[in-house]
């Protein structure tokens, strides 16, 4: 719950070899859409998916914006 913590370890941030789907709500009032943005520039190459009528706690405001991107995942549909 303090930014010192996650400050110390920004500098190790770099795109990451695996999938990943950045989803950040756009209400989020604790940690604003624009540190979603510099988030993404690290770790995905920029992409993010900005989910309306969302809050910090998107898996109690928008469940269903969640299980969306997983299933649109690469490799969702494989068994």
């Amino acid at each position: 719950m303090e930014q010192t913590f996650t400050d110390e370890i920004q500098p190790r941030y770099a795109p990451l070899a695996c999938p990943v789907t950045l989803l950040w709500g756009e209400e989020d009032q604790w940690l604003p859409i624009a540190r979603g943005h510099t988030l993404a520039a690290k770790l995905t190459h920029g992409a993010l998916t900005k989910v309306p009528g969302s809050g910090h706690l998107m898996q109690e405001d928008a469940p269903e914006a969640i299980i969306a991107a997983m299933l649109a995942a690469p490799g969702a549909s494989e068994t």
